[in-house]
């Protein structure tokens, strides 16, 4: 640009950015449920200290979820919510107290005696000998 406009002086230019984004998470699952973003960028004009002066936005960028992608954020955080209960606290509730019925009964087939481990009910097979000298 110094060829089309000699004799001027080039200015620095620096860019500032904001932003203003809340994001709403379910805490039980961790889904992000409801976003709402505002960011904007703004050029102007650097100062030898480091201060920039705001002329122009150069971009501004605003984002509310919509009511349908909402309503499906919810539904997911939901049904996650429904599912981590259920594999996280009922399952292992069920299975711990399936277990402890079967230690019970277990103890109590074994108190009530029985074979202690040897075979009952067996024939003893009998025993022939072969006679001596061929078969």
């Amino acid at each position: 640009m110094a060829k089309d406009f000699p004799g001027t002086t080039p200015i620095p230019l620096g860019y500032t950015y904001q932003a203003a984004d809340t994001y709403y998470v379910a805490p039980g699952t961790g889904l992000v449920v409801n976003v709402s973003n505002n960011e904007i960028v703004t050029g102007g004009i650097a100062l030898p200290g480091g201060t920039i002066i705001p002329v122009i936005p150069v971009l501004s960028y605003t984002y509310h979820a919509s009511p349908a992608s909402l309503s499906a954020a919810v539904n997911d955080a939901v049904n996650g919510s429904n599912t981590i209960t259920t594999w996280g606290v009922t399952v292992p509730i069920i299975a711990a107290a399936v277990g402890f019925v079967l230690v019970v009964l277990a103890v109590f087939l074994w108190l009530r005696g029985g074979s202690r481990g040897r075979p009952t009910g067996l024939a003893h097979p009998e025993r022939h000998p072969a006679p001596a000298g061929g078969v």
